[in-house]
């Protein structure tokens, strides 16, 4: 969502105030919500307990089939499509700022490159969407191949260690989840005033 907040900010500017509204964000906010619960809660019909231990990814014989495609979606729909609109729409939106600048500068000086404020100011708000795709690559990707690893057994769930090294790699990687979606928001806000 911030992603395509950006793109409409910066490149249809003129629309940005009739379709970035604080009633958009909010249905935005409740559907995101509203999905994320609805899609959460069917995920635990393959959820059980053994022991007193919650074990995720235990479909049974009656549901083997939506076990199967809710692990489909969730790769689809939390990784493969966040990072199709990111890697799309970031190079648009960057490639937007330099010419705009480039435009305030032919006006200014003439077009040469200079080290005033509005030029690092350019630089510090390209460098926001670019270091959100390269966190959610480096953060996002690794869960989503181990999902993707673990996928041929029907049974298999990467929240079961079969080894030392198996564990140690299934929470490296959930940890590097974590972290992208703990410090996502921060970096937005701590890196540019424009942004804010």
């Amino acid at each position: 969502m911030v992603c395509v907040e950006r793109f409409i900010s910066v490149v249809l500017p003129f629309k940005r105030n009739a379709l970035i509204t604080n009633k958009t964000v909010i249905i935005a906010i409740i559907v995101n919500y509203v999905f994320n619960t609805s899609y959460n809660g069917l995920s635990t019909v393959s959820t059980t307990v053994e022991r007193h231990i919650c074990k995720q990814n235990v479909p049974s014989p009656e549901n083997t089939e939506l076990h199967q495609a809710l692990k489909q979606i969730c790769k689809i729909i939390f990784s493969i499509i966040p990072l199709a609109i990111m890697l799309t729409l970031t190079p648009v939106i960057v490639y937007r700022l330099y010419k705009q600048q480039a435009k305030k500068r032919n006006m200014r000086k003439g077009g040469a490159y200079t080290n005033d404020r509005a030029d690092k100011e350019t630089l510090r708000v390209s460098a926001m969407p670019v270091a959100g795709v390269v966190a959610y690559v480096v953060c996002i990707m690794p869960v989503t191949v181990v999902h993707l690893a673990t996928n041929s057994s029907k049974n298999q769930s990467i929240h079961e260690a079969e080894s030392l090294g198996y564990f140690v790699m299934i929470e490296a990687v959930q940890l590097l989840e974590l972290l992208n979606y703990s410090t996502n928001f921060i970096m937005y806000v701590v890196g540019s005033r424009q942004f804010r």
